[in-house]
């Protein structure tokens, strides 16, 4: 019997290969029932349904015409623990993907279910743990290395904006864990970090950064552009929570330095800042703008403000000092002007 082509080159059915003839058109089945309108069985181990495609048309096309409500075009359904229900497959040796999700949905919001690429869901028991989306890369991809998975977000236009790489949400509140990381050694499981649905967030080991200081996020008086990292600040009696430069030596109202890059910054908000926000080192080492005005200035000194706005010199006057130094020293500045490592110690 002769079978024409339903978007496949070829149909194998059972171990007999019927040919399409080229010169008919695509065959529809249609059916109104609640079964299937084409089913086909395998009884043995080789495919139920095998088709490819020699140009880069699919070698098998899914359709679900409906707008609104659940539907599928490919569905595909297994009964074992080890059964994959849909399986895609890259066989190239330089690249390739087995499979792509891709949504063009243009007004969905971000969460409500009704723009997503690839979606995972597990259905299952009270009490039974289950995954989702699982991504592996079998023995670290022969040593190379690999991503289980990842997230990427790439701009095709000039007016693209804003999009994130990675999100995760979790309905269960009261501490839940929105994220996890942990390690599978041999005979145990090791959490090693966690973020929950407070906010907080727990590891197991040290955290390391690129800066070397604590800093709070603080407005400023006046446009935030008028200011620099390195630049020492005061508290601005004018305003609530704001800071300002003086040109006050021995300044008790030294608040700490404007950092460079802060190792940790507290304060900030989860929405953007405002933009008169700047952060303050409190504690810890950070570059400083200094003037040897009172003097050359050595490793150890003692700081304090200066009458040059925005800097630091080195203290002399004992009586002045108490609760006006800012920090010491750790590098040296024989005369003019400049920038030094501070070990912020306001006392």
């Amino acid at each position: 019997m002769r079978i024409s082509a339903l978007l496949v080159s070829s149909l194998i059915l059972a171990s007999t290969t019927v040919v399409a003839q080229t010169n008919q058109g695509p065959a529809i089945f249609t059916g109104t029932n609640n079964s299937q309108v084409v089913k086909i069985q395998q009884n043995g181990t080789g495919f139920g349904l095998s088709t490819s495609s020699k140009s880069h048309a699919p070698s098998i096309y899914g359709q679900a015409t409906p707008t609104t409500g659940p539907t599928f075009a490919i569905w595909g359904d297994v009964f074992s623990s080890g059964g994959i229900g849909v399986r895609g497959e890259s066989h190239s040796t330089t690249g390739g993907a087995g499979m792509v999700g891709i949504t063009h949905a243009s007004t969905a919001n971000l969460g409500d279910g009704n723009a997503v690429g690839v979606h995972g869901t597990a259905q299952i028991s009270p009490g039974v743990k289950a995954i989702g989306v699982l991504g592996d890369v079998p023995n670290g991809l022969n040593g190379i290395g690999g991503v289980a998975v990842m997230g990427h977000v790439f701009q095709t236009s000039a007016s693209g904006c804003c999009a994130t790489a990675g999100l995760f949400w979790n309905e269960f509140g009261d501490g839940a864990d929105i994220l996890v990381g942990q390690t599978f050694p041999p005979g145990s499981t090791k959490v090693v970090f966690r973020v929950d649905t407070f906010g907080d967030v727990h590891i197991a080991g040290n955290l390391f950064t690129n800066g070397a200081d604590f800093a709070e996020t603080i407005a400023v008086n006046g446009m935030k552009s008028g200011y620099a990292a390195g630049d020492v600040l005061v508290i601005d009696q004018s305003a609530n929570r704001q800071l300002t430069r003086t040109a006050k030596p021995y300044s008790t109202l030294v608040a700490g330095i404007y950092s460079t890059r802060p190792g940790v910054l507290a304060g900030s908000r989860m929405e953007k800042a405002p933009t008169s926000d700047v952060p303050l080192a409190v504690v810890g080492i950070v570059p400083c703008k200094v003037t040897a005005e009172n003097g050359a200035i050595h490793a150890g000194d003692l700081l304090v403000t200066s009458s040059k706005a925005g800097y630091a010199m080195k203290g002399t006057n004992r009586k002045k000092m108490m609760g006006a130094v800012l920090g010491k020293a750790l590098q040296p500045l024989p005369k003019g002007d400049g920038v030094i490592q501070v070990l912020v110690t306001l006392q």
